[in-house]
């Protein structure tokens, strides 16, 4: 029961990453490329439309494959969209598509993570499992808060990106 709800919760984690660590991080890419607030604001909007998009595309895909495919695509996505937005968001459109990349692994992820509950878990702990899971959104925001005085403010909002990709890329392959 343990290892189905630490990969759930941290694909989930992983999922909403991209757009958390924007947020937090605002100030920085907004100093560094230029974007005003209403860009930063559209980019999130972005991310989340395409979360709600994305959604029953791969709901399709988890039902066709499994829940372990599905979640090593949402994490191997993710790292794409992190990697993607730490490399090459030189301009506006390349944040836009990393994030919207971003957004379907969130997709991927939130699907692959509750059928992998729901299949692995005892009817009697999934309250549990459902809640550990749940929590992982908060804590991806505890650590879109976290990466800005530890890795943003010394050694770039890049590398913040950068080593949640790598992050990322570790979890798909242990569940790989």
């Amino acid at each position: 029961m343990i290892r189905p709800m630490f990969a759930a919760a941290a694909i989930t984690t992983l999922g909403t990453l991209p757009v958390f660590l924007l947020s937090a991080q605002a100030v920085l890419v907004q100093d560094d490329l230029g974007y005003s607030n209403l860009q930063i604001g559209v980019a999130a909007t972005l991310y989340f439309a395409a979360a709600a998009l994305g959604s029953i595309p791969v709901g399709r895909f988890t039902e066709r494959t499994s829940a372990r495919t599905s979640a090593v695509r949402a994490a191997f996505l993710a790292s794409v969209s992190l990697l993607g937005i730490g490399l090459f968001a030189v301009s506006y459109p390349f944040l836009l598509v990393f994030l919207a990349i971003g957004g379907v692994a969130n997709a991927a992820g939130q699907v692959a993570a509750n059928v992998l509950l729901a299949n692995r878990v005892p009817a009697r702990r999934q309250g549990l499992a459902f809640g550990a899971k749940q929590s992982a959104v908060p804590a991806s925001m505890l650590l879109g808060g976290l990466a800005v005085p530890t890795l943003g403010l010394t050694i770039g909002w890049r590398w913040t990106y950068a080593c949640s990709a790598a992050l990322a890329l570790i979890v798909g392959l242990q569940n790989s």
